[in-house]
């Protein structure tokens, strides 16, 4: 019987593809795992001279689980398993396949071999066991073989690679964490280029840092910031910048988000959404490992990340605090400095509200889109008079508020910008505003309370003579509340018929006949007359009056 033999080394004849470093680490090492000693024969004559990704392999021979399960555990760096499924048992290789898995044995690639397809269905086997391949050993050509065993060793290889580099991922995270601090595209454009230089343990030459704003041609980029020769560029357009390579530059652009490398420079160059284009031009004084280019590449998909969303910030920023359709400052940047006025302080601070009368009707007449230039004339108008330092935001539909910390604004200044007509899409168009004033120390009050306090004034006022101007009183809060409280009750006095009427006679003074009649409508709330001076205005503001009209036409005159 021939003795069967227990490992076969051949000898390096190609470079590897890993770094100087792991010179002790030449050969991928194979286990093969069959009770039948053929087998074992057959793999070595198929695999002889074989090399797979720079290295060649060692094949370990074992005959039984057991063996197997003791080499692993005494050779850790085994990449890949070729395991028989029938062995001692039916089912070895299958059990080897559980106890390996559960004893973390991860890494290693498992490709399965069977004489006996039909006691182990491929189909089965693969749902229900952690294995890489399956093949029937009829069916396992050399070809084959050497196809698998490269996809498996490949596998292995950027799963070491990562493993290897974990402390440089870690630096990658720290440093994306890091780059995500920093809201400005300034500060992100410094620390990318130190972040880059921490994690690759190398000493930069010289790298630059450039953006450009919807560009269209590498002329646009400029440079926000350099280190070593390349850090007094800062400011300068990057093709006025000497002792770069232009030409990588050129092909990074066509290389979608993977970083360019190309000896000791390495390149990045990515599009946002948004349109903006961020370059990264670094040389270093050392060669890339595998591992470093694999932090390079993750590296670069964060930093793409990272920069679409500081892109995405500022956008957001802007359409946080500004009027999507007209393009002014809308109640966000209104809230925001009004809220900076209460924490300063100031004795003479103003708060208006302006209403645009008829508002309503300009949209049904012209449209929307022509109202929206019917605010922002107003807008430019009343911006023109307030001066610099003064926000002007547009705070509802059809109203605009102001905020001015210094208290310097006129208010006859606000009401004089509609004694002229506007130029609206070439006509002239009048336009009247009711306007709601608040004065004095904000200090001490809330933001939302002085917001409040301009509202009601603004309501009181249009209540009470459309297009003219009011200063909030401390009275006009519980005027405005009462009148809120009687819209409700008056509404279920309607509904419930709780109104009465009084026919008061008109008398012809020549014959002393009843002509006709004045119906006088009443109303008891709580055992007590509300006056109509009171609650008919409210009924009309309400829309009740026509729910009124028709209640008294049921009523029989007494």
């Amino acid at each position: 019987m021939i003795e069967p033999v227990m490992s076969e080394t051949w000898p390096l004849k190609a470079g590897s593809n890993t770094d100087d470093e792991r010179q002790g680490d030449r050969t991928w090492r194979i286990l093969v795992v069959d009770d039948d000693n053929d087998v074992h024969e057959a793999t070595d004559f198929a695999l002889r001279r074989v090399q797979i990704l720079g290295r060649p392999l060692e094949l370990i021979h074992v005959f039984s689980a057991e063996e197997a399960l003791k080499i692993l555990r005494q050779t850790p760096d085994v990449v890949v398993i070729l395991l028989d499924v029938v062995m001692e048992r039916p089912d070895s290789g299958l059990r080897l396949v559980e106890e390996l898995r559960a004893e973390g044995y991860r890494e290693q690639r498992i490709i399965l071999r069977t004489g006996y397809p039909g006691d182990a269905p491929e189909k089965q086997v693969i749902r229900d066991y952690e294995i890489d391949d399956y093949w029937s050993k009829d069916e396992l050509t050399r070809t084959r073989l050497v196809t698998s065993l490269t996809t498996a060793i490949r596998t292995v290889d950027y799963v070491r690679a990562l493993k290897g580099t974990r402390a440089g991922l870690e630096m990658v995270i720290e440093g994306t964490q890091y780059l995500y601090q920093n809201k400005s595209i300034d500060i992100f454009a410094e620390g990318v280029l130190t972040q880059l230089a921490a994690i690759l343990r190398v000493s930069p030459e010289g790298g630059v840092c450039a953006l450009a704003e919807l560009p269209d041609q590498e002329d646009d980029l400029v440079v926000l910031s350099g280190i070593g020769r390349f850090a007094s560029h800062v400011g300068k357009r990057l093709m006025d910048v000497e002792d770069i390579d232009h030409d990588l530059i050129s092909a990074g652009d066509n290389n979608g988000t993977a970083p360019v490398i190309s000896g000791n420079k390495i390149l990045f160059s990515h599009r946002s959404d948004t349109g903006r284009r961020l370059l990264i031009y670094f040389v270093h004084d050392q060669v890339l490992s595998p591992e470093n280019i694999v932090l390079v590449e993750v590296f670069a998909t964060n930093l793409a990340i990272c920069f679409d969303n500081l892109a995405l910030i500022s956008e957001l920023a802007e359409l946080a605090f500004v009027d999507q359709r007209a393009g002014l400052p809308n109640q966000n940047a209104f809230d925001r400095e009004l809220m900076h006025m209460t924490r300063n302080g100031s004795e003479a601070a103003i708060v208006a509200m302006v209403a645009i009368e008829d508002a309503a009707q300009f949209c049904v007449a012209f449209g929307v889109n022509y109202f929206d230039r019917v605010i922002t004339a107003v807008y430019d108008r009343l911006r023109s008079v307030v001066g610099e330092g003064v926000l002007v935001a547009r705070v509802g539909e059809y109203t605009l508020g102001l905020v001015d910390s210094t208290g310097t604004v006129e208010v006859s200044a606000i009401e004089e910008i509609f004694d002229e007509t506007f130029e609206v899409v070439g006509s002239p168009v009048v336009v009247r505003g009711t306007i709601g004033v608040v004065r004095g120390n904000p200090q001490g009050r809330r933001a939302s309370d002085i917001q409040r306090a301009a509202r009601l004034t603004l309501l009181k006022q249009k209540q009470r003579a459309p297009g003219g101007t009011a200063e909030f009183e401390p009275s006009m809060a519980d005027e405005v509340q009462n009148a809120l409280q009687m819209v409700g009750k008056l509404r279920e006095a309607v509904r419930d018929r709780k109104l009465t009427f009084v026919f008061q006679p008109k008398i012809c003074l020549k014959t002393g006949a009843v002509i006709g009649s004045e119906v006088l409508c009443r109303w008891i709330d709580e055992g007590k007359s509300v006056s109509p001076g009171r609650f008919i205005p409210v009924a009309e503001r309400a829309g009740l009056s026509g729910e009124i009209t028709l209640q008294c036409l049921d009523v029989e005159p007494q």
